[in-house]
């Protein structure tokens, strides 16, 4: 018997995209080339949106990029944003509306505003993207838009009681009325190293005024709940500067990572423990031990060291 390349006794295959002795798809991408996300059905209402700059963290997007626009959960457009393919260097997004066919259920309707998203290939992230000026939804119209910005979004579950979090980004106004919420709410009070607010007679009260990339913190809230928000200042390089005794943290990065891997070597000896919410880990001469394994985005830490260290 011969295979798809014409070998007798041979064992290629066809694979999923149609290609004989081919590996399929990329993880996350269609037969195409197209991120499984930013898939979308043409339709006969369209709308275009032109974007004279697109970026994230406020640092132009790459030619490999994606941008796709959005009506909730349902992409209705994308086009990887390869300017040198665009007349002026100035390309459109065009975003499909509801036809009234099947494939184009849920899509925009007249008067609805689109959301946008940012996929960056190289780092595998997709973020939340905000144009500079909002346009609804018309069939045969174009819109301009000065800055398409992408940002990180955080989400923090909080339970009832108190939480050791930390932030991995936050918007530009961290302000604790903006990040934590207007008081009364259902935040009650936050606390880091040395400083604290609490929500009294309807204001926030006390010597914590901001939220901060590098520390952690203790929120108490009334019942469950969930800090979301956006930033462009996520920076997994962060440095801290820490001082001799215990120090009330953030961890700045997406995801998690063992402890040993993320403190540097040169001052690994001089983190005596760690300690979180329900856990901790303390550094011996055979290495870490303790039920504390890995640092993880969102939450705060103690980091008890034995010199003042960056």
């Amino acid at each position: 018997v011969q295979d798809c390349a014409g070998t007798w006794g041979g064992d290629a295959v066809v694979d999923e995209c149609g290609v004989c002795g081919g590996d399929g798809a990329l993880e996350g991408y269609t037969c195409n080339g197209i991120p499984e996300l930013f898939v979308y059905n043409g339709s006969s209402q369209q709308a275009f949106y032109y974007f004279y700059t697109v970026t994230i963290n406020s640092a132009n997007v790459d030619a490999d990029d994606w941008v796709g626009a959005f009506n909730g959960d349902i992409c209705v457009g994308a086009r990887q944003w390869d300017t040198s393919l665009c007349g002026g260097s100035v390309c459109d997004l065009a975003v499909m509306g509801d036809d009234g066919y099947p494939e184009t259920e849920g899509y925009m309707q007249l008067g609805e505003i689109p959301t946008f998203k940012i996929y960056d290939v190289s780092e595998d992230r997709t973020y939340s993207a905000f144009p500079s000026n909002n346009y609804a939804f018309a069939d045969a119209q174009i819109f301009f838009v000065d800055e398409l910005s992408g940002m990180l979004d955080y989400e923090l579950s909080l339970h009832e009681g108190t939480n050791l979090v930390s932030f991995y980004t936050l918007p530009d106004d961290n302000s604790i009325e903006n990040v934590i919420g207007e008081c009364p709410g259902n935040i009650a009070a936050v606390l880091t190293e040395g400083m604290a607010a609490a929500c009294i007679n309807d204001q926030w009260i006390g010597t914590l005024i901001e939220i901060d990339l590098t520390d952690g913190y203790w929120i108490l809230a009334d019942n469950p709940d969930t800090l979301t928000g956006y930033g462009t200042n996520y920076d997994p390089g962060r440095v801290y500067d820490l001082h001799y005794g215990a120090n009330l943290i953030s961890y700045s990065s997406l995801g998690s990572a063992d402890l040993s891997s993320s403190i540097p070597d040169d001052v690994e000896d001089m983190f005596l423990s760690i300690l979180s919410e329900g856990s901790a880990a303390m550094n011996t001469e055979e290495g870490w031990v303790g039920s504390l394994k890995t640092f993880d985005a969102g939450v705060g830490y103690w980091a008890i060291v034995s010199d003042d260290l960056s």
